[in-house]
């Protein structure tokens, strides 16, 4: 399960999003009800007792990490927009 952790956070420290849109794509596959951290906390039952303290403070971490860079992708998709914006008005 650790390592199924650690491949999630992977993806989620590689993703790109280019506008709001994919960054909006990125939330739902990634913290959605039925997204994939979602997905390993329902796994998170089935963990033995031993390793439920270390396990869950790997998936909560992994949680705050990806809602802290998906709201960073969406930030710097929304200010390279504005910016566009802003260059291609030209009011000479």
């Amino acid at each position: 399960m650790l390592d199924k952790i650690k491949a999630l956070h992977t993806q989620i420290e590689a993703a790109v999003a280019a506008t709001a849109d994919e960054a909006e794509a990125l939330r739902i596959k990634y913290l959605s009800k039925k997204g994939e951290i979602s997905q390993l906390m329902a796994d998170f039952r089935n963990v033995p007792a031993d390793q439920k303290r270390e396990i869950g403070q790997a998936i909560n971490e992994l949680k705050n990490f990806a809602t802290e860079r998906i709201n960073s992708l969406r930030d710097e998709a929304i200010a390279a927009s504005a910016g566009a914006a802003a260059a291609a008005l030209d009011l000479t």
